[in-house]
């Protein structure tokens, strides 16, 4: 695909606290791998987003 990149949003360690765990939270992330290992194996550019506040 040409101009292809994957975009990574707001995926930090805060989304998995131990009592309110995004939902699905371990099949978002083995997604995710997947979706980076094969960007990364076919050169496509990934970018990550981070919102930066304070907690809560």
């Amino acid at each position: 695909m040409k101009n292809a990149a994957l975009l990574v949003i707001d995926v930090q360690r805060g989304m998995f606290p131990e009592r309110n765990e995004v939902y699905n939270g371990d099949r978002l992330i083995h997604n995710l791998k997947s979706l980076l290992t094969k960007a990364r194996a076919s050169n496509t550019s990934v970018f990550y987003i981070q919102h930066n506040a304070t907690k809560g």
